[in-house]
């Protein structure tokens, strides 16, 4: 369990939870108003329980789409390496998520010439939210950076009506995160 959280945090997670009941109202809001979370992950312990969540969730959600069984090997393989991770962040643990990190972006290394440039050809996008993750836990230095980034691909929906980004139809997936964090410093509000 983490120490009691400091004003800062609370605040932020007010901010979140704030955010969670405007998407409800109808209110639409850029991905940057997820920028909150780089807050929230001042922490190596907060970020890796943050990528262990998000990625407990993704893979719920391949179980049930049905996603490769190779991809879906890799997001249990990082669950059951994490966990233990977590309890106990060795050196040993770390060089085993670098290479299982090294072996996802392998999973999708397709690229593709787009007009002038040439860009990485995603067939599964739960696979690179992971990558993200993954990349949180193994560099302190961005993981503020990726764990963003892991959260606000995790929340944007896209709605002919509203675009893509922080829409209505968004509030429940920012309210998991808000929880999250609620239940990882037991905030009780």
């Amino acid at each position: 369990m983490p120490h009691s959280p400091s004003p800062h945090i609370i605040k932020q997670i007010k901010k979140l939870s704030k955010i969670t009941e405007e998407l409800r109202q109808g209110k639409v809001f850029h991905v940057t108003r997820m920028t909150v979370i780089k807050g929230l992950c001042g922490e190596p312990e907060a970020v890796a329980a943050l990528a262990l969540f998000l990625t407990q969730r993704i893979e719920k959600k391949m179980r049930q789409k049905k996603y490769p069984p190779q991809f879906r090997e890799l997001v249990d393989r990082f669950i059951k390496e994490l966990t233990p991770y977590l309890a106990d962040p060795t050196e040993e643990g770390k060089a085993r998520l670098d290479s299982l990190y090294r072996e996802m972006a392998s999973a999708q290394k397709e690229y593709k010439k787009i007009r002038w440039n040439v860009g990485r050809w995603l067939k599964y996008r739960d696979l690179v939210l992971v990558e993200q993750c993954v990349r949180s836990v193994l560099s302190w230095s961005e993981a503020p950076f990726w764990a963003y980034h892991a959260c606000k691909d995790y929340v944007v929906r896209f709605d002919a009506q509203y675009g893509s980004g922080l829409i209505p139809s968004s509030a429940p997936v920012v309210e998991e995160i808000v929880e999250f964090w609620r239940e990882y410093y037991g905030i009780k509000e």
